[in-house]
């Protein structure tokens, strides 16, 4: 048994806490009975128990032999993006159908995170497209789309690419920020892009030299196949998250003093867990209705579920930008 602790990630963004969950998704996927561990040191921080003898650098060989950086990624083809119309992604959705089969259903679970195609949004440009998941930030606002950031960190900027050093940097160093976006800001996970206009000497929407961190984008991207998007009655859900409509709706005292802030769009939860936990008790905690309930009387009932801590970053919109803040603690 080899234990591996995290430094980097820090859970108090959704960047990092996905990039934990992403870790264990992919070292799970190679190395059965893998777990994840919480621990306090200044912050919620991971540890990655791998039932085999492993260091920081043969995590590190399996990272790079999984990713294949460089390659063109099949869950995220060249020239195709998420906005586009309903039929072409329903076409996309049938070619995934036809190659799953019942004991690898990777390819589905990566599409069904992207949204849903009976579920249509209107874009900035009034055209009807498929509704993305509540998890995907970038709608092709100001030219930047989701899939253009993966893209980028995969195999198609050399000077973004999720390299063994910048994967080293994520995972095992307090957050530098050396690398710099030109193009495409990478998700807008990550709290530092929260950069409003009054607080910044000079138009932060104008600066092309941004500050991102490549390695966790890439750890963060492995965890979307967990969160499947589904269409309800009031559109696009999600595990994890409640959108701040459904919070009114709900009628919460606690939940409508969170949202009375009407740039407030949505809130994600995050667990916190209590001991070893595997890719499968994740899966389950996440989607666990009581995960996303601001009842009072819900505190009990998440504590009865092994948690420590449930964090809720949340999901803002300033103009046509969405964006992340840091986490707080609402257990």
């Amino acid at each position: 048994m080899s234990d591996l602790y995290c430094k980097g990630l820090a859970s108090s963004s959704v960047l990092a806490y996905l990039a934990v969950i992403g870790l264990l998704r992919t070292v799970s996927g190679r190395i059965a009975g893998t777990s994840m561990s919480w621990s306090w040191q200044g912050w919620w921080r991971p540890t990655l128990h791998v039932p085999a003898e492993m260091d920081e650098e043969a995590l590190l060989d399996l990272l790079e032999a999984e990713f294949k950086v460089g390659s063109e990624s099949p869950y995220w083809p060249v020239k195709f993006q998420l906005g586009g119309p309903t039929d072409e992604f329903l076409q996309r959705l049938q070619n995934v159908a036809a190659l799953t089969r019942s004991d690898d259903r990777t390819r589905a679970d990566w599409w069904s995170s992207y949204g849903s195609e009976t579920v249509e949004r209107e874009n900035e440009k009034g055209k009807r497209g498929v509704e993305f998941s509540p998890w995907i930030y970038l709608h092709g606002q100001g030219g930047q789309h989701f899939l253009d950031a993966l893209r980028a960190i995969q195999n198609e900027d050399p000077k973004l690419q999720a390299t063994r050093q910048r994967l080293r940097e994520a995972l095992f160093s307090l957050w530098a920020y050396q690398a710099r976006a030109q193009s495409v800001l990478p998700t807008r996970w990550d709290p530092i892009d929260t950069q409003n206009h009054a607080t910044c000497a000079r138009n932060p929407n104008k600066d092309k030299n941004k500050p991102c961190m490549p390695g966790a984008v890439r750890l963060a991207a492995e965890a979307l196949p967990l969160l499947a998007a589904v269409p309800t009655a009031d559109g696009i859900a999600a595990p994890a998250y409640v959108s701040s409509a459904q919070v009114r709706k709900q009628g919460q005292p606690r939940g409508l003093e969170i949202v009375r802030d009407f740039s407030v769009v949505g809130l994600h939860f995050l667990p916190i867990w209590d001991g070893r936990v595997g890719i499968d008790t994740v899966r389950s905690l996440l989607t666990h209705p009581v995960l996303c309930s601001l009842e009072e009387a819900s505190q009990a009932e998440l504590r009865q579920l092994g948690l420590l801590d449930r964090l809720m970053p949340r999901c803002t919109k300033s103009g046509k930008y969405r964006r992340s803040t840091a986490a707080s603690s609402c257990l």
